[in-house]
């Protein structure tokens, strides 16, 4: 994807409410709560229903046990320390779990910070 149209996804001056993508890419605010997101795993969903204006703690597919080791990211992160890439589990609707692969960094998107998540479903890697 040209980095232009990525901006421009990003900042919200294309913003249909489903685009059809391989990865979850998505900005935060410093305060934990989505920005923008695109469609995961090339499923079409209404990504602005499930994620825009959320807290990330309080997606559905976010594990209640893995909660607090995503405030100890999201915090050093906020502080500046980015991570390296990180395998996580997330849970499916059906209740059954996937595995992704989480690339974060902090980008400017008009003049405003932001975090940006890129993730890449590892479910069938994971399990072969």
């Amino acid at each position: 994807m040209p980095s232009s149209k990525l901006i421009s996804i990003l900042s919200g001056k294309w913003s249909p409410k489903t685009v059809l993508y391989d990865d979850l890419i998505s900005t935060l605010q410093d305060n934990g709560y989505y920005n923008t997101v695109n469609i995961i795993h090339g499923a079409r969903v209404n990504a602005e229903g499930e994620f825009t204006g959320k807290h990330f703690s309080k997606i559905a597919s976010v594990r209640a046990k893995d909660i607090p080791t995503y405030i100890r990211v999201f915090n050093s992160i906020v502080r500046g320390k980015i991570p390296k890439p990180f395998e996580a589990v997330y849970q499916r609707k059906d209740g059954t779990v996937g595995w992704t692969e989480l690339h974060i960094n902090i980008i400017k998107i008009d003049r405003k910070r932001r975090i940006l998540v890129i993730q890449h479903d590892i479910s069938e890697r994971r399990l072969a």
